[in-house]
C-alpha cells in the first residue's frame, strides 16, 4: 500500500518536471528515529502530522537529511544501546528555504497567493543537505538501520 502510494505520487509530480528537475525528483535521504517509532513508520509511514518533537526550524513537517551523521544525534538508543535510522526514498521535487511557521511549503509564486506549491523545504537552497516533507505521499522507509555506536576503535587490517 505505502509502495502503491509512493510510486503514484512520483508519477505525478513527474509530469510537473522538465529536463534536469526530472533526474533530481527522488533523493535517497536518512531520517534518525527512536525504536518505539520504528514499527509506526513501517505501517503508516512517516506522518508529519507528528513532528516537531524535535523541532521545526524549516517548518512543520518531517525531517530527513543528506548525511547519516546528522540523522544519527535523532537516534537516540534504546535500552539495549542500539540506535534506528531509516533510509528512506524522498520525493523532494522543487524546493523552497523553509522556515520554522511552515506548515505546508511556500507557493511557487510568491506574489500570487493561489498558485502551485514548492515540493518541500530546505535548509539551503544552493547546497541542501536537510530536507523538510510536508506529504507523507512524499517518502517510502526503503531501508532500516539497526545500530550501536562504538565506544572503541576499530581496526581495520589492510
Amino acid at each position: 500500500f505505502l509502495w502503491n502510494k509512493y510510486s503514484s505520487q512520483k508519477k505525478f509530480m513527474a509530469r510537473n518536471l522538465k529536463g534536469e528537475e526530472t533526474s533530481q525528483l527522488e533523493k535517497h535521504l536518512f531520517h534518525g528515529t527512536t525504536e518505539n517509532s520504528v514499527t509506526a513508520i513501517y505501517k503508516l509511514n512517516f506522518d508529519p502530522r507528528v513532528s516537531g518533537k524535535n523541532g521545526k526550524h524549516y517548518g512543520d513537517g518531517t525531517y530527513f537529511a543528506q548525511n547519516a551523521q546528522y540523522s544519527n544525534t535523532y537516534a537516540i538508543p534504546s535500552n539495549n544501546g542500539c540506535r534506528y535510522m531509516f533510509l528512506a526514498k524522498v520525493l523532494v521535487g522543487k524546493y523552497a528555504r523553509g522556515f520554522s511557521l511552515y506548515r505546508r511549503p511556500p507557493p511557487l509564486q510568491s506574489s500570487c497567493p493561489d498558485s502551485s506549491l514548492y515540493d518541500s523545504c530546505v535548509d539551503n537552497v544552493i547546497n541542501p543537505t536537510i530536507f523538510v516533507i510536508f506529504d507523507s505521499c512524499q517518502c517510502y522507509p526503503h531501508f532500516l538501520i539497526k545500530y550501536r555506536n562504538l565506544t572503541d576503535q576499530v581496526q581495520l587490517d589492510s
